[in-house]
């Protein structure tokens, strides 16, 4: 009896040793991808947006050798200073999360910098940032964007933009969100809680942590005691409220004499055909069309492009899977062919 007992006490000390060492190493991987990655190595702390990229940044080697990541004194991606005032050019102010900051390439390669070859005299203003749902891309642009003079609004989003709007956090980190109140957006959870951006590699790493048995235990009784944060989030329906922005940004469109573009970028997923996921997205398209907006879907252009997914995304990160020089090539090449004629001047405007 006593030989059994010594034997199971020798095996639980022998699983719980390698069970350890196995969760501390798979956290340990994931600490070090997460910091290698993460967009925390551009970003602060914002009180309206969450967080925001710091200005006048350069980060040579942030995508690997040679691919670099820079922030002018605005806080847009790119070296080149931007006025108020174009000087004479026609001005693209791109909007959305990380597609349009252009994850894993270099500045000029995104495809807002390559808007910029629709004409000798077009300037492109790249207004993206990681993370971001269609809430922050708006509040951004609405903050900071309408003081610029431009041409053409493109707004871009992919679908997880739409449920990045349903909650006040993302990855930990405090978000605002946008609601409608008797029929207008109204903005809450602002100014955003400056907590979790007191230590943000402890909040950013916490996810990874989870491989930590330890931690996973701790947070299940944080959850059966009431103790867990609960996340709170808008009321009204994510396709409402995308509309109800795009109205906004289409009377800022009007108001400041430019267009006004809404398109849909595609991520990985969106390249296997799925009929349900195909008809919410052509039901969106509907719900632009009807409404009158200018509206471009790039997935059909995506799914058509020859090579596959590998030529137009990048491998898989933390990040998840960007595009590659290509992908951005073909979003501003569909872009030029169909937003040209957005380019022309309304009547009074030189």
């Amino acid at each position: 009896m006593r030989a059994v007992l010594s034997f199971v006490a020798r095996f639980a000390l022998l699983f719980f040793v390698v069970e350890g060492v196995c969760s501390a190493v798979s956290a340990a991987v994931g600490v070090w991808k997460v910091v290698r990655e993460s967009p925390r190595l551009h970003t602060r702390y914002d009180p309206l947006l969450g967080w925001a990229s710091v200005p006048g940044l350069s980060l040579p080697d942030l995508y690997g050798p040679g691919i670099g990541f820079h922030t002018n004194s605005r806080g847009f991606r790119g070296e080149r200073e931007v006025a108020d005032s174009p000087a004479g050019r026609r001005r693209i102010v791109c909007s959305g999360d990380s597609f349009t900051l252009g994850v894993g390439v270099r500045d000029e390669d995104t495809w807002c910098a390559q808007l910029e070859q629709l004409g000798g005299d077009i300037e492109s203003v790249n207004m993206g940032q990681a993370g971001y749902g269609v809430d922050q891309a708006y509040l951004w642009f609405k903050r900071d964007g309408t003081r610029l003079e431009r041409r053409l609004h493109v707004f871009a989003f992919v679908s997880v933009d739409l449920d990045r709007m349903g909650a006040d956090r993302f990855a930990g980190f405090g978000k605002p969100f946008l609601d409608l109140e008797r029929g207008a957006l109204v903005t809450r959870n602002v100014p955003v809680p400056r907590g979790p951006y007191l230590f943000p590699w402890l909040t950013l790493l916490a996810p990874s942590l989870d491989e930590l048995r330890m931690v996973l235990f701790a947070r299940r009784l944080a959850a059966w005691g009431g103790l867990a944060v609960k996340v709170q989030g808008p009321q009204a329906p994510p396709l409402e409220l995308l509309l109800a922005v795009a109205q906004d940004l289409e009377k800022l469109s009007e108001a400041g004499r430019s267009r006004l573009a809404i398109v849909y970028l595609p991520t990985i997923l969106d390249m296997t055909p799925n009929p349900a996921f195909d008809g919410w997205r052509e039901g969106l398209h509907a719900a632009f069309a009807s409404r009158g907006f200018d509206y471009v879907d790039l997935v059909p252009d995506f799914r058509a492009e020859t090579g596959g997914s590998d030529l137009l995304f990048l491998p898989a990160t933390v990040m998840g899977r960007h595009y590659t020089i290509g992908g951005h090539r073909l979003v501003a090449r569909v872009l030029r062919e169909r937003l040209a004629r957005l380019m022309v001047a309304p009547e009074g405007v030189p």
